[in-house]
C-alpha cells in the first residue's frame, strides 16, 4: 500500500529536532553514547581498523594518506615511509620531493605531501611548547 507523501517538518518542528541535544545533561549525554556503542558493538563485533599502525602518529599520517585511495594501497607505502619518518619533527624536516616520491602510488601526493609537512611543523611546534621537543604518548 502506498503512504501519502509526507509534509516537511514545520520550522518549529525542525527547531525542536536541532535543539533535542543541546540541553542534554551529562549523564543523559553519557547513557547516549554507551547505548550507540552497545548497538554499534552488536552489529560489527568483530570491527577494525584496515590501517596498520603502531603509534598515534603512524595512525593519523596512514588516515591523510588514506584520502581517495584504498588502504591496501596505504599499507604497501607506510612501512618505508614510517621507517625513513617516526616523529613528527621528520615530518616537519621532510625533503618535499622525497616525501612526495615516497607517497605517490597513494594519489594527489603534491596535496598529502604539503599536509603531512605542516601536520608534522604543527604537531611538532605544539609538542614542543608543551613538553619540551618530545612528541605525546597517549
Amino acid at each position: 500500500m502506498l503512504q501519502p507523501p509526507t509534509q516537511p517538518p514545520t520550522p518549529a518542528a525542525a527547531a525542536r529536532a536541532r535543539n533535542r541535544f543541546a540541553v542534554e545533561t551529562p549523564v543523559a549525554r553519557t547513557r547516549r553514547a554507551r547505548r550507540m556503542y552497545r548497538i554499534l558493538h552488536d552489529t560489527y563485533p568483530y570491527a577494525r581498523a584496515e590501517l596498520d599502525f603502531t603509534s598515534p602518529l603512524e595512525l593519523l599520517v596512514a588516515t591523510v594518506l588514506s584520502a581517495q585511495t584504498t588502504d591496501v594501497g596505504v599499507n604497501k607505502v607506510t612501512p618505508t615511509l614510517f621507517t625513513r619518518y617516526p616523529t613528527a619533527a621528520d615530518y616537519a624536516a621532510a625533503d618535499r620531493a622525497e616525501l612526495e616520491t615516497l607517497i605517490a602510488p597513494t594519489g594527489f601526493f603534491r596535496a598529502k605531501a604539503d599536509a603531512l609537512i605542516k601536520l608534522g611543523e604543527r604537531s611538532w611546534s605544539a609538542s614542543a611548547a608543551r613538553s619540551r621537543a618530545r612528541w605525546p604518548t597517549w
